[in-house]
């Protein structure tokens, strides 16, 4: 019995599938094996989503204080490092490669090079757009009717 919620965290998964088969053997009653089974997964659903809560609020902390730093560096790091992917990736596109990057270190440079500039086409999105539409909700709620 595979949890797809847990997709992102396939330790827990696999640990909580096997729980959950040793109550399929230990529990003769089919009623109460569901039930335990359930009340676990929930159980271990919570908590994980609370730790990924938590995660994200600290990523997002992060961000926000290198984006409002001082130093150009502390502001610029991200995009200078998907810059360099991106070197690289058109390097080895154009048959320079260096002899340790091998094609599993090319996919995964590709997928954090996909995410990096996914993450920054949405979040400027997000950052130009978000005000018009706060204006507009407001202009919208101050509407006399």
């Amino acid at each position: 019995m595979a949890f797809p919620i847990l997709a992102a965290l396939p330790v827990v998964g696999k640990i909580l599938d096997k729980v959950i088969g040793v109550i399929d053997k230990a529990v003769p009653d089919k009623d109460l094996a569901e039930k335990l089974k359930q009340e676990i997964s929930l159980t271990v659903m919570g908590m994980n989503h609370q730790e990924l809560m938590a995660t994200i609020a600290a990523q997002r902390d992060i961000i926000m204080a290198e984006a409002n730093s001082e130093s150009w560096l502390t502001r610029s790091w991200r995009p200078i490092t998907m810059l360099g992917f991106l070197f690289l990736l058109f390097l080895t596109w154009f048959g320079i490669k260096p002899e340790y990057i091998t094609e599993s270190v090319l996919v995964e440079v590709f997928t954090l090079l996909k995410y990096g500039l996914g993450g920054y086409i949405v979040g400027r999105s997000i950052e130009k757009t978000a005000q018009p539409a706060i204006d507009i909700v407001k202009s919208l709620k101050k509407k006399p009717e």
